[in-house]
């Protein structure tokens, strides 16, 4: 007898949004070229779902693409058997895209770009708009960020001039749907008040509605302030002498 899930193939998108149904057929379908009749969608949770594939040579397809794009939010895939538990693992780093806005001319150079992304973590590639040429939309950038570090919301870049000048440019970052990060434990994939609920509401199969909603508060505010770089009532800014870029 044929296994019920024998080609499943298990996503997770990095983020805590939750998703249309309808968008997740659409997504297999158009990215993966995969015809709607030869596929089912089943949801695990916010972000998860299984694929479970007719055809054998599509459930290839798709294992053998790896991890990819959804949403502008970075997607593990990979390949899951009946009976294996659906676990999260710990994502300790992920390669995230952010937006240099109003990035001076003068300074749109690939090592620029290399130095400003040794900063923020791991430098990976520009995107093809930001190689082609200066432009005035700002630059953008994949880099590979650490659960463990900081994310600057700025980085000064210092020009020794011809007269030992040093002059100083700000260069404004912004995070593109950066992925949720426990504070405490240092993972991405979940809020730091989702790491303490496992202590909280252990042993609660139910939690209260009072309790469910504070805590969803809870993930509301700390999403807005890795969005927009902020750390409580303060921005994040870097340590200008360990994190600045000389030019």
């Amino acid at each position: 007898m044929e296994k019920k899930y024998r080609r499943t193939i298990m996503v997770r998108r990095m983020f805590v949004e939750k998703i249309d149904s309808n968008y997740e057929v659409h997504f297999v379908r158009v990215h993966w070229g995969i015809p709607e009749n030869q596929f089912r969608i089943q949801i695990w949770n916010h972000g998860v779902f299984l694929i479970i594939f007719n055809r054998p040579e599509d459930y290839e397809k798709v294992k053998k693409a790896g991890d990819t794009w959804m949403g502008g939010v970075y997607t593990l895939v990979k390949g899951w058997k009946e009976g294996k538990r659906l676990v999260k693992e710990s994502i300790e780093s992920l390669p995230n895209w952010v937006s240099l806005s109003k990035f001076p001319k003068h300074l749109w150079d690939t090592s620029t770009f290399s130095s400003i992304g040794n900063v923020l973590e791991i430098p990976i590639r520009v995107d093809a708009h930001t190689a082609k040429a200066p432009n005035e939309d700002g630059a953008r950038m994949l880099v590979k960020m650490e659960a463990s570090s900081e994310c600057p919301c700025e980085v000064p870049i210092f020009i020794q001039e011809e007269d030992g000048l040093l002059l100083e440019e700000i260069v404004q970052v912004h995070y593109l749907r950066p992925p949720p990060k426990g504070m405490r434990c240092k993972i991405f994939g979940h809020w730091t008040s989702q790491c303490i609920s496992l202590q909280k509401f252990a042993g609660k199969v139910n939690p209260s509605k009072n309790e469910v909603e504070k805590k969803e508060k809870e993930d509301d505010k700390e999403s807005y302030l890795l969005a927009h770089n902020k750390n409580g009532n303060k921005e994040i800014l870097p340590n200008k002498e360990k994190m600045g870029v000389n030019i």
